[in-house]
């Protein structure tokens, strides 16, 4: 096989370009269901760290889907990262 090295900046690019396309496809999906339903938590996680989580709920077939739309470290409240 043959490697090539990415710069960071690349790769970052490429990785927000992917979380753009599956975000778009999430949207998507939500926008076709008859029924949705959005949550937002906040956790603080084994590190101390508190988190946002925002989740969707959806209706996808004949099934309800939840996706992670949204995960963010916070940097202020009663936790600190």
């Amino acid at each position: 096989m043959n490697f090539s090295s990415l710069s960071n900046n690349t790769v970052k690019r490429r990785i927000d370009d992917i979380a753009a396309g599956i975000m778009s496809q999430i949207i998507n999906k939500v926008k076709l269901s008859p029924f949705f339903a959005i949550s937002c938590d906040e956790s603080t996680g084994i590190v101390n760290c508190a988190q946002l989580i925002v989740c969707v709920r959806y209706i996808g077939g004949d099934i309800i889907q939840k996706e992670i739309l949204y995960s963010q470290s916070l940097t202020a409240g009663t936790t600190f990262c």
